[in-house]
């Protein structure tokens, strides 16, 4: 082999040598950063709900019977009562009744006065409900109202009022009794038998 040959041989051995060196001991990677968790957001956190407690129910007894009329309904309204018989409405007006006289000869009649009492708008629902005696028990018989008037909500100090006109439909039937319900109350008026 000539010297020439030798050289090139010895150079290409060394390039490789270098080549091999370099591989092996490259560059280190730098480290990868740390991860970093993120702050928690105010808004993340849940406020508990607050338990909500219900206001106790208080009982409100109807008033009694024989309980004398109501004057007053407390902080809302006043209510009065008139009554009478009328007679003869039959005779007076033969063409609107059935023809037999003896149930329709007398009329009972009842006015009720309701007076909002408070500082507020009153709704146009608070009428009395009548009971009718007719020997085997009460029974409701009508929700008094003559006009859409009289359901009109009641301003303060306003008044509203109406006559309610009870046939005697037969002997040992009448209007008994009155009711007014409000805000879970009953205020009652007895009528007596005549």
């Amino acid at each position: 082999m000539s010297r020439k040959s030798t050289t090139i041989g010895l150079i290409a051995m060394m390039l490789l040598l270098v080549a091999l060196a370099g591989g092996c001991g490259g560059r280190t990677p730098e480290p990868s950063p740390a991860p970093v968790t993120p702050a928690a957001s105010p808004l993340a956190v849940k406020t508990p709900t607050p338990t909500l407690t219900p206001s106790p129910t208080v009982a409100v007894s109807p008033t009694p019977a024989g309980t004398p009329e109501p004057t007053a309904l407390p902080g809302d309204l006043r209510i009065t009562w008139g009554e009478w018989w009328y007679e003869g409405e039959y005779l007076a007006n033969p063409d609107k009744y059935p023809a037999d006289p003896a149930y329709h000869d007398r009329s009972f009649n009842i006015r009720v006065t309701i007076q909002n009492a408070s500082s507020q708008v009153l709704p146009g629902n608070v009428l009395p409900v009548f009971y009718l005696t007719d020997g085997e028990g009460e029974r409701p018989v009508i929700t008094w109202y003559y006009s859409p008037d009289d359901l009109r909500p009641l301003k303060p100090g306003e008044k509203k009022e109406a006559v309610f006109r009870a046939l005697t439909y037969a002997p040992g039937q009448w209007i008994a009794r009155a009711e007014i319900q409000w805000r879970g109350q009953v205020w009652a008026k007895e009528f007596p038998k005549r």
